[in-house]
């Protein structure tokens, strides 16, 4: 069993591709993914079997950790966070490995789902059932941007490989900081990446990603 719950939320999708899918590659380097029986995980969600079967590791070699809290078997391999090991997690952030990066992206980049959208979109934050960083004027700018030649898009409700050619596709990008963001891994070289954050928030994910990848980051820093 190669056990990857550590440190990560089960639905998250930045810490799944960063603090889960990315140990995958640490286990790459001893063992064979598929001599591998099993793979203890923070969830089963569809989306996540979805990557997990881009490693050819089936839905019925996934053991859920949220219904099974304790597993017994002849050997359990684990390995520490990929990236996470002291203080703050938005203070480590800054420091996420360009391995880990560069790894995601390249892994994933050629796997793009082609649909037509708009190279000119707004991150539409309140399918979110998380609370923070919403906007309280999302409707106001969505109508807003429209004028401005932009496309509005939830981006949770898209398939994995139609988020990766969407980011891929794009020149600007602009929405309330979230999880979509981590999808900036795909962008090209000098996509203007505008990230819209209240000022007491500390991440710096969107500021390190888009340091490794030539990206044209700006924070617009907001009220509570």
């Amino acid at each position: 069993v190669f056990s990857m719950v550590q440190g990560a939320s089960g639905n998250n999708y930045f810490h799944f591709l960063f603090d889960i899918i990315s140990r995958l590659k640490l286990c790459e380097e001893k063992y064979s993914i598929n001599k591998i029986d099993y793979f203890y995980v923070p969830g089963t969600y569809e989306w996540q079997k979805k990557i997990f079967q881009i490693f050819q590791i089936e839905s019925n070699r996934l053991i859920n950790s949220q219904t099974n809290r304790h597993i017994e078997a002849e050997k359990i391999i684990a390995v520490d966070h990929p990236w996470y090991s002291k203080g703050y997690v938005h203070s480590e952030v800054e420091n996420l490995p360009s391995w880990i990066i560069m790894w995601l992206r390249n892994k994933f980049i050629n796997m793009s789902k082609k649909f037509d959208c708009n190279e000119k979109f707004f991150i539409d934050r309140s399918e979110s059932k998380f609370k923070h960083c919403q906007l309280q004027n999302n409707q106001e700018m969505i109508q807003f941007l429209e004028t401005k030649g932009f496309t509005s898009y939830k981006v949770g409700q898209l398939d994995f490989f139609e988020q990766i050619y969407l980011f891929n596709n794009a020149k600007i990008i602009i929405g309330p900081h979230g999880a979509a963001f981590t999808n900036i891994i795909f962008c090209k070289p000098k996509t203007n990446i505008i990230e819209i954050l209240p000022n007491t928030h500390k991440s710096k994910k969107c500021a390190r990603l888009s340091s490794v990848l030539d990206l044209k980051h700006t924070r617009i820093k907001t009220l509570e």
